[in-house]
């Protein structure tokens, strides 16, 4: 059977702006909900895609 190997080689460079984006996203999102404001829920979702385009930035390790 085939099995990815997911085992980091190295920290993940964006790991902290991750993070801030998905708390920032969150709070958004929860003050969206509740002032039922959709402009604010859409800010949250665009947060979150910024945060997961940062899984395709190009750091030291893996440009080759």
């Amino acid at each position: 059977m085939f099995f990815a190997d997911r085992r980091r080689r190295r920290p993940d460079p964006f790991y902290p702006w991750k993070l801030g984006l998905f708390i920032t996203a969150a709070v958004l999102i929860f003050f969206g909900v509740r002032l039922e404001r959709d402009w604010i829920i859409w800010l949250a979702i665009a947060v979150l895609l910024a945060a997961m385009a940062l899984r395709f930035a190009p750091t030291k390790g893996n440009r080759e």
